[in-house]
């Protein structure tokens, strides 16, 4: 299934006031491309565009903060929960399950008898979203209605269990899925393993007693002792320092504002919601890792301090939490950011700080949404701070754009202005995303050599983007976050081959870009860009991205293609995975066949 690209990042260094320009076109809706440029900027931005060379002078350095940098300095992003995942965390597959949507209860002679009637919404759920009758007549439809939705793709062949409470019915739809036995509330399901969805039909629910807590185990699974993750996705994360659980979280969009409308475990994980943090706390103290956790953008007051009393009580006491507020509050193509410049005006903070006007500017309405992204992360700092009472366990983080340093300073003096964040605090680490060569394929495309260039030439080429990509931009970084008294960490990195506008529907050029992401060569461009950030950061936190994605058009993500993969056919994840036995001692098994 299509999704948006979501990781796209530019590459411009604007002075000041080159980023007001970019500024105000962003922040009057004008930037529509994917690879996050302002169009009506190139020319600019490529004849104007230089490089800072260190805070401003009016700036007073700051003492560092005294947060400890990570015995191993090296971790990953999870991707999200989604049924056309390539991998399943959880031995529950019902877990990955999407939205359910409703169907006409049988066709109606001469009606639409659409796909999806639209009309689950008017449909009466419990909690958990489970439909408290089925059918169901919703008033104006044109018959009865049921639900209906994907479980997951069938990357495990075998017998699954289908357990579920109440009374009621479920049909498994066209698909790999094939019913053996059925009785109240337990069905036994073969699955054929042919990367197909497995469809099923909530078909009835009795009102009085109304079918809920659908569970779908994996084949080898016996549901009474099950653990809740699959020792698959287990074993090649153990030896991992930290885990960023942003995708996890469906953080991009979030609507969810208060504590009661977040992900509960006995949901589907799927859903727009995305993952409990009960989950993503369980897996970093199943896997000895830190939790890296990003909080909503509307998240309140009240949601903040209910998080903070949550990880302290489920965390493992050895770990530590890394708190960012949303993710990439810079970027144009994530709904986060309006609402940020919108909230940033509704405040004032437009008036205070760097970049000051007033909100019909289109410059200080953009940096209202930075600031306000500087403000509300001092107040979130300071609730995870009187909840946890210990400043070990707690890594204030504040994130920026690696190829922006103009911006990253600004946004830590931002911070540290008491008149844009009056709670004041510290930040811990400065967050950047160093990826490489994230116009190297746009470029590639455009060019000539697009259909002759092998994908062995096109690694040869990321490997020479290093230096500008990673090394010069983390050096001027470190010079500001130290500056700062922040240490410098990466949120996400890896490589960035991905071709955007009318490219990305060129098929042959996709599969080249996915090929060269299976290149055995690869794995030394990965090397040598572990070693250029750690040199360059002073040996410090870089967070992969992604532990396993499915490659297509939109990118290569995934160290792994899918959880089942052979480590050995995964350059990406061998040099992360022989890096981490260098440094831990402890070598990644792969899963048994």
């Amino acid at each position: 299934m299509p999704r948006p690209v979501t990781r796209t990042r530019t590459h411009a260094q604007p002075t000041r006031t080159l980023l007001l320009l970019a500024a105000c076109a962003l922040a009057l809706g004008q930037c529509g491309c994917h690879g996050g440029r302002v169009q009506k900027l190139k020319s600019l931005l490529a004849s104007t565009a230089t490089a800072l060379t260190g805070p401003s002078a009016a700036s007073a350095a700051r003492k560092p903060t005294g947060s400890q940098k990570p015995r191993v300095p090296l971790g990953v992003n999870l991707g999200g929960i989604v049924y056309y995942s390539t991998s399943m965390p959880f031995t529950d597959a019902m877990k990955m399950a999407d939205t359910l949507h409703s169907h006409n209860a049988t066709d109606v002679p001469g009606g639409r008898n659409a796909y999806d009637s639209e009309l689950a919404g008017k449909i009466p759920c419990d909690e958990n979203g489970y439909p408290l009758e089925i059918p169901y007549n919703v008033p104006g439809a044109e018959g009865p209605q049921i639900l209906e939705g994907a479980i997951a793709t069938a990357i495990y062949a075998g017998q699954y269990t289908l357990l579920y409470d109440g009374d009621g019915d479920i049909e498994f739809l066209a698909g790999s899925a094939r019913v053996l036995s059925k009785g109240p509330g337990r069905m036994l399901v073969q699955v054929e393993r042919r990367s197909e969805l497995i469809l099923f039909a909530i078909t009835r629910s009795a009102r009085a007693n109304h079918l809920r807590n659908v569970r779908f185990f994996l084949p080898g699974f016996d549901p009474t002792s099950a653990p809740k993750f699959h020792p698959d996705f287990l074993a090649r994360l153990r030896g991992v320092d930290t885990l960023r659980f942003m995708d996890w979280g469906r953080v991009n969009g979030s609507d969810v504002e208060h504590w009661r409308q977040r992900a509960t475990p006995d949901m589907s994980q799927g859903t727009g919601k995305g993952v409990a943090f009960e989950n993503m706390i369980d897996l970093a103290n199943e896997v000895d890792a830190d939790a890296w956790i990003c909080v909503p953008h509307k998240a309140d007051d009240d949601f903040v301090e209910q998080l903070a009393k949550l990880v302290k009580a489920r965390l493992s006491p050895k770990h530590r939490v890394y708190v960012e507020y949303s993710n990439e509050l810079w970027n144009s193509i994530f709904p986060q950011l309006g609402w940020s410049i919108d909230h940033g005006c509704a405040v004032g903070v437009n008036d205070a700080g760097p970049y000051s006007g007033a909100c019909n500017d289109g410059g200080p309405r953009f940096w209202a949404g930075l600031k306000w992204n500087a403000r509300r992360s001092g107040q979130i700092f300071k609730t995870f701070e009187k909840v946890f009472d210990d400043k070990t366990r707690v890594v204030r983080v504040l994130a920026g754009q690696s190829s922006n340093e103009s911006l990253n300073e600004s946004l830590l003096t931002a911070f540290y202005d008491a008149r844009v964040n009056p709670a004041g605090g510290e930040v811990d680490a400065f967050a950047v995303a160093p990826y490489l060569g994230a116009e190297l394929a746009q470029n590639i495309g455009r060019g000539k050599q697009r259909a002759s260039i092998t994908p062995a030439e096109i690694v040869e080429r990321l490997g020479k983007r290093i230096d500008e990509d990673v090394v010069k931009h983390t050096a001027t970084n470190k010079v500001i976050t130290n500056h700062f008294g922040a240490r410098l960490i990466a949120y996400e990195g890896g490589q960035h081959l991905v071709a955007f506008e009318e490219l990305q529907n060129d098929e042959a050029y996709t599969q080249k870009l996915v090929a060269a992401n299976r290149e055995p060569s690869m794995r030394g461009v990965y090397d040598a860009m572990l070693d250029a950030w750690w040199k360059a950061s002073d040996n410090d936190l870089m967070m992969l991205f992604t532990y396993i994605d499915k490659p297509g058009k939109f990118g290569s993500w995934g160290m792994l293609e899918e959880q089942t993969e052979p480590t050995e056919r995964a350059p990406k994840f061998r040099a992360f995975s022989d890096r981490l036995t260098k440094l831990r001692g402890t070598a990644m098994p792969s899963p048994q066949p």
